[in-house]
């Protein structure tokens, strides 16, 4: 047996059977190893890898076991080598518990070594006592991850649910599983715990925040800080995991890690699709802390700019939950010669509002764009149909001040709850002009008081009918107590009848005059001339400002037809008429179409109901009837088929009855 040159290369064997011996002499084996005197030599070398398999080869001389053995030897060594080579995929830790508090994405991190040189797809399985859907959502894809080539970092994110069940702590258990291209690392499992905090019985999770969203600094301060809350502080060390990641600014520039800024300590970078680098920040927070701080470092350059904004996000990591107050943005002032116009735009949040008398304060929110950088006190006038002092208190009124970097404000309008009935009342503030602000588009609001103690409107009877050519139909509202104002009441309209056709469509309000108690809502019914049947206009007291919705608050007015119905008949069968009410038939006769006449003809198709009964049997001397027949609009007649069963027995003559049922007015 002999072995090509390629295989002797690749195995690198000698390349003359004489090459195993010293000076080519069979009978003096070459002492490369210091276990010659064993039977095969050094055989035991391949269990230090492919370097002992050759000394091994060399020792055994040539010939069909020896090269056999080799290749056995070789193969099982050089798959285990390949093996070493493939990624090992393992979980960054084997667990990790995160709070509830609000629903969130969790980030869990594995790690490949070394990285992989081609695409591939790591497999794993989900677990635990957790209920997807309901206690975590996962995305589309779940149980495998697609890995680029070059890539040492993956992750597998997981949407924890919040919900008001006090329950157990609850597990999300990831176990990778073998693929192609990849072997699993040492720690193959990660187990997540999802702490519950609706427990009373034991502490809770802490609760991580950002007292506030916005906050600006020059870009020559140096470093900044963005404060971060906790409640209650933790029992033991834990750690605050954020996401810095730079932001476009209002003026459309953006902030770049290491350029414009640096923070500690970074965990891992990463880049984005548009090629910025996002920063993983993770922050120690000892026991019994409630604040802590993200640093940051900014760099002064000399480059003349924009503005630029950075997003901090707070991740759920070990140990603690996130608020929704969880993202905060900082803008970086740029002090390198002229830039764009920084100055606050002050706005009210919302044109109006209203509230009852009775309900405390009232906050009307002022935005300000972008966040001033030192304090500043903004200015309002106030106006409106309200009295200063016996219908509402403002503290501080005409100023409100707005710290440094605060992109909102808040003026406290404090209602006066009296014992006078009274209308609605308007506060008017508008924003004035002052120093260190701008006055934007919006900047006026109105705060209405709505009527305290307002009268109840209510219909004076759920329902009521009339004739179609009774003319008008009025429907009484109720008030108590008497509006001390003219106020307009609302109504919806519905129903079986139409507007235009069967009524003279209503315009949907009623206005009630100061001191009245009730009001009417005329209903002008039209007389056609159309068999109709009756039909429905169906009234319902919608909310208002003025007054409130009592019970009933739905009337129904039903408009009788006063057109005559049609008569309804049954016709003998033609050629077999025993009497004007009996007609015979043949057994074998087939089926016969009984004829239904009216004596005129129905608007719309008419339903005429009937009973069967007799000493013949349905389903054995006849087919079964259903009961009714449809008469179409504009036709006199319709035809009931009968189709007689032909049966072998012998029995007496059996007779079929077919009553009229009236139900109803249509006929």
């Amino acid at each position: 047996m002999s072995l090509s040159g390629a295989w002797r290369r690749l195995l690198r064997l000698p390349a003359s059977p004489s090459d195993l011996y010293r000076d080519g002499n069979r009978s003096a084996p070459r002492r490369d190893c210091d276990c010659s005197d064993r039977p095969l030599g050094c055989v035991s070398a391949a269990d230090r890898g492919i370097a002992g398999a050759l000394d091994a080869v060399r020792q055994l001389g040539h010939g069909v076991v020896p090269t056999l053995l080799c290749l056995t030897l070789l193969a099982g060594v050089a798959t285990q080598a390949y093996a070493q080579t493939l990624p090992a995929v393992s979980f960054e830790s084997p667990s990790l518990t995160v709070g509830e508090w609000r629903d969130s994405g969790v980030r869990i991190w594995l790690t490949l070594d070394p990285a992989p040189t081609s695409d591939i797809v790591v497999k794993y399985t989900v677990g635990g006592t957790a209920t997807a859907g309901s206690d975590y959502f996962r995305p589309r894809i779940f149980g495998s991850l697609k890995v680029q080539a070059g890539t040492k970092e993956t992750l597998i994110t997981v949407f924890v649910t919040r919900d008001s069940a006090e329950e157990d702590d609850e597990t999300v258990i990831f176990e990778l599983a073998g693929g192609a291209g990849y072997r699993v690392g040492s720690v193959d499992s990660h187990t997540l715990t999802i702490a519950d905090d609706d427990r009373t019985s034991s502490p809770r999770i802490p609760v991580a925040w950002f007292p506030s969203s916005r906050s600006v600094v020059g870009e020559d301060a140096g470093t900044h800080e963005v404060t971060v809350r906790l409640s209650p502080a933790p029992t033991s060390d834990i750690s605050l995991d954020f996401l810095v990641a730079p932001s476009w600014g209002f003026n459309g520039w953006k902030s770049t890690l290491g350029a414009d800024y640096t923070v500690s300590p970074i965990v891992r970078q990463a880049r984005r699709d548009d090629g910025q680098r996002v920063a993983y920040v993770r922050i120690p927070v000892p026991a019994g802390a409630t604040t802590a701080v993200v640093p940051f470092t900014i760099v002064d350059d000399r480059a003349q700019e924009r503005n630029e904004l950075v997003v901090v996000h707070m991740d759920l990591g070990q140990g603690y939950a996130a608020s929704n107050q969880d993202i905060h943005t900082f803008e970086i002032i740029d002090n390198d010669g002229p830039s764009v116009d920084s100055t606050p735009v002050a706005s009210f949040a919302s044109a109006s509002q209203s509230a009852d008398e009775g309900s405390g304060t009232s906050d009307v929110t002022v935005n300000l764009s972008p966040a001033p950088a030192s304090d500043i006190t903004l200015s309002y006038t106030v106006g409106g149909t309200a009295t200063a002092g016996s219908d509402f208190t403002i503290a501080n009124s005409g100023t409100v001040t707005v710290p440094a970097g605060a992109t909102t404000a808040t003026i406290p309008v404090t209602l006066i709850d009296d014992s006078v009935q009274e209308g609605s009342e308007t506060i008017v503030l508008k924003l004035a002009a002052g120093s260190g602000y701008k006055v934007g588009s919006s900047g006026t609001h109105t705060l209405t008081i709505a009527a305290s103690d307002p009268p109840v409107a209510s219909f004076a009877s759920a329902s009521q009918s009339a004739d179609e050519g009774s003319g008008t139909s009025d429907v009484t509202v109720n008030l108590s107590p008497a509006p001390l104002g003219d106020i307009t009441l609302s109504y919806t309209v519905d129903g079986t009848a139409t507007a235009g056709t069967d009524y003279t469509a209503l315009s949907g309000t009623v206005t009630v005059s100061r001191g009245a108690t009730t009001a009417t809502i005329p209903v002008t019914l039209i007389d056609d001339s159309v068999q109709e049947g009756s039909k429905t206009v169906v009234l319902t007291l919608a909310a208002g400002a003025d007054y409130k919705v009592g019970s009933p608050d739905t009337h129904t007015l039903t408009v009788l037809d006063n057109e005559t119905p049609p008569t309804v008949s049954f016709e003998p069968l033609e050629g077999r008429i025993v009497s004007a009410r009996t007609s015979w038939v043949q057994e074998g006769s087939g089926t016969h179409d009984l004829k239904v006449t009216l004596n005129k003809a129905p608007a719309s198709a008419l339903k005429v109901k009937y009973t069967v009964s007799g000493s013949a049997a349905a389903g054995a001397d006849y087919v079964a009837l259903s009961g009714t027949v449809t008469v179409p609009a504009g036709a006199t007649t319709a035809t009931i088929p009968v189709t007689i069963v032909d049966d072998d027995r012998r029995e007496h003559a059996e007779e079929i009855a077919l009553w009229l049922v009236t139900d109803g007015p249509d006929y």
